[in-house]
């Protein structure tokens, strides 16, 4: 049992690394268990905050219209006579802050039109599943190089993710070995989509 602060599945996962890395240092397995409780800690809140998947259907329109909104609201504010803008800036005391303001609207708008929602058509994908096994595969990867993540049933990945595993996710039937081998083709698919445009 854990008798040093730390939870069951931290002591369970700094036990198996051990076990698989005896002389692991222990700043770099400190860094493993910070990025693994994130992972889980994110995948726990976006699963309680919101049930219905985190389709892609749903981001795109989400994206859509917070630009449109940052747009209307950098026109208006471009477009207020001077003592308005004059006025805001003195509220809030800083006489940059239209400018500054429009700017960030603007970087905004970009941003979401520019986002890369690594799923144009097809069938729907779990995106919150499919980024903690993504985060999770990175770290692996990362900590067992050159070891790769597998969808192998029995293989070290698959253990590794049992010793990560979010609360928020189902015992049975979300994890499939079938599942986790879409994720890491979708993972190897946005690797590759990532080095073409770093090359361009």
């Amino acid at each position: 049992m854990p008798s040093d602060g730390v939870s069951s599945w931290q002591h369970v996962l700094r036990e198996f690394v051990r076990s698989e890395r005896p002389t692991f240092p222990d700043p770099e397995l400190s860094a493993l268990l910070e990025g693994v409780t994130r992972a889980r800690n994110s995948f726990d809140r976006y699963k309680k905050a919101d049930r219905s998947g985190y389709s892609y259907t749903q981001q795109k329109a989400t994206l859509r219209m917070i630009a449109g909104y940052s747009r209307s609201l950098a026109d208006s504010l471009n477009g207020a006579d001077l003592m308005v803008q004059d006025d805001l800036s003195d509220q809030l005391g800083a006489n940059d802050f239209i400018e500054r303001m429009i700017g960030n609207l603007s970087r905004l708008e970009k941003a979401c039109k520019g986002f890369d929602l690594g799923q144009s058509e097809g069938r729907p994908i779990n995106r919150v599943q499919y980024q903690w096994v993504i985060r999770m595969a990175d770290i692996f990867e990362s900590a067992f190089a050159p070891a790769k993540a597998s969808y192998s049933k029995n293989g070290k990945f698959r253990r590794f993710l049992g010793y990560c595993a979010p609360d928020e996710l189902p015992q049975y039937g979300t994890l499939s070995s079938r599942t986790i081998g879409r994720i890491l083709e979708y993972r190897n698919c946005l690797n590759d989509r990532l080095r073409q445009s770093t090359s361009l």
